[in-house]
């Protein structure tokens, strides 16, 4: 699995996917959330397919996105505000529902969590 990006002639984001001998293109605007689980980095899109990615770390693969856009809960997961449906906070968690009616919870820092709702308002 390899991923590669790029900007288009219109300035909009594509990350090609390689998977075996099929390449997926995925728009940034596609993306509603990047997630690490089990040393395993998934793209989910908005039509709530997962695209397997070998990257390491989130922090640089963060860097790709516009912060206005796009926020880093944690280590493991970044959040796209225009696929988050719905959200709620309880207990340093926040359960998002994405556009495609998927609801995850996530575990976000007493740090962070105000930072992210002025964020998401904004």
């Amino acid at each position: 699995m390899k991923i590669n990006h790029f900007a288009s002639n219109n300035c909009e984001k594509v990350f090609f996917i390689e998977f075996g001998n099929t390449y997926y293109e995925v728009f940034e605007y596609q993306i509603a959330y990047v997630h690490k689980s089990n040393g395993i980095v998934f793209i989910a899109d908005t039509n709530a397919e997962k695209f397997p990615i070998s990257i390491r770390s989130l922090d640089n693969f963060f860097s790709n996105f516009n912060s206005k856009q796009f926020f880093k809960i944690s280590n493991e997961t970044i959040v796209n505000r225009d696929a988050i449906f719905y959200l709620e906070e309880y207990n340093n968690y926040v359960f998002l529902t994405f556009n495609f009616k998927k609801t995850i919870a996530l575990k976000i820092s007493s740090k962070k969590i105000d930072k992210f709702k002025k964020w998401f308002h904004d």
